[in-house]
């Protein structure tokens, strides 16, 4: 039994000795830091939108039909500009425990303060051009389904 512990304490050793000579010799790259870019802070987003930049996607986002999201446990709406789902809100969490406080609201739509959604696109490949694919200014059609819920589906076209 002690030959054993013997063994095991001699090939972590071992181990360890390996990946710190891996590291001596073949460093990671340092991150290249621009420094023409600014410092990211918490109360600037991450990411500018560009429905929040583009007057007229601004328009076509307020002014795009929905499709309301209706579930148990959630509300909300899907935009048929661009297909965002940008109106999301929990039916059964309140911001406090004061069963009439507001629900906790998840996503919001561009163009709100501290908008916030999801959006999925997809990328043109091979001989495809940008206008090819459906992107973040598409307006989508409702093929079926005018609620979506757990037992009625939504097909979007474009």
């Amino acid at each position: 039994m002690e030959d054993q512990n013997k063994n095991l304490i001699l090939a972590t050793v071992l181990s360890f000795i390996v990946i710190l000579v891996w590291f001596v010799l073949f460093p990671p790259p340092e991150p290249v830091v621009d420094p023409a870019l600014p410092a990211a802070t918490a109360t600037a987003p991450a990411v500018a939108t560009p429905a929040a930049t583009d007057t007229t996607a601004s328009a076509t986002l307020a002014t795009a039909p929905r499709i309301a999201i209706d579930t148990p446990r959630l509300k909300g709406s899907i935009s048929l500009a661009g297909g965002r789902i940008d109106d999301l809100s929990l039916k059964t969490y309140h911001q406090t425990i004061d069963p009439g406080s507001d629900i906790v609201r998840l996503l919001k739509p561009a163009g709100e303060p501290g908008a916030y959604y999801a959006l999925y696109g997809w990328s043109p490949a091979g001989t495809l051009a940008v206008g090819d694919v459906p992107g973040a200014s598409t307006v989508w059609k409702a093929a079926s389904g005018a609620t979506l819920s757990p037992d009625a589906p939504v097909t979007l076209t474009w």
